[in-house]
């Protein structure tokens, strides 16, 4: 038994980056589980894209991050969770797009768009363009994709976000899949060479033991951690 598992309390604060993700329910069933055990612990978790994140963590401010997106991680420690995020269009249900049932980048020539200030999705979707890029009106870049659908909500605006981040019926907004598919994956990450608290140890600890619990081979950890 581990000097953690022998220990009865177990303290401190864990601070956690993070973007929007359904991903996220994993590390919030990681949190509560450890919440409900040890309640003199506490979690910060700081909003932000995956370019902050990865600074954060490489300058020691944050334990732990979440990001999105396929990124060159060799100088983190990593755990790849297993759910994929897809991208969709979101925009008014007064829009013509509402009619189809995917959307194409041909279909949003005629709209501005809404998309993610992250640099590799600026990448990734250049390919999902094609030769439609030039003629885009790309119109706002935005962090958090609830602030971002207000606008999309004005009714004139497509939106690119990930799926079942947004609550669409009281917006009176919709989503359509996109044509191709456009996805990404979510990775924690922490110091490759950091040394963990007995709270991060834990936190990673469960966190694998919760993604090992949702199929075979899901809890492997990129082998530079301590």
């Amino acid at each position: 038994m581990s000097a953690l598992q022998q220990s009865q309390v177990l303290a401190g604060t864990l601070n956690i980056g993070a973007g929007q993700s359904p991903a996220m329910e994993i590390i919030m069933q990681v949190i509560d589980q450890i919440a409900q055990a040890h309640p003199q612990v506490r979690f910060n978790l700081i909003d932000g894209n995956a370019d902050q994140i990865e600074a954060q963590v490489n300058n020691g401010s944050l334990d732990f991050g979440v990001i999105m997106g396929e990124r060159p991680l060799s100088n983190f420690a990593s755990l790849t969770l297993p759910v994929q995020n897809e991208f969709v269009a979101v925009f008014s249900d007064q829009l013509p797009l509402a009619e189809k049932t995917v959307v194409t980048p041909a279909d949003l020539i005629a709209y501005p768009i809404i998309t993610s200030n992250q640099t590799l999705v600026s990448d990734k979707f250049r390919a999902w363009w094609g030769p439609v890029l030039p003629h885009l009106h790309q119109l706002m870049g935005a962090n958090l994709a609830y602030n971002a659908s207000l606008l999309a909500k004005q009714g004139h605006a497509v939106q690119l976000t990930y799926s079942h981040l947004l609550n669409l019926a009281d917006q009176h907004l919709i989503a359509r899949p996109l044509s191709p598919t456009v996805t990404d994956t979510n990775t924690v990450i922490w110091q490759a060479n950091g040394r963990l608290t007995n709270l991060g140890r834990h936190f990673l600890q469960t966190l694998q033991t919760v993604v090992a619990a949702q199929g075979p081979d899901q809890a492997r950890v990129n082998a530079k951690e301590n």
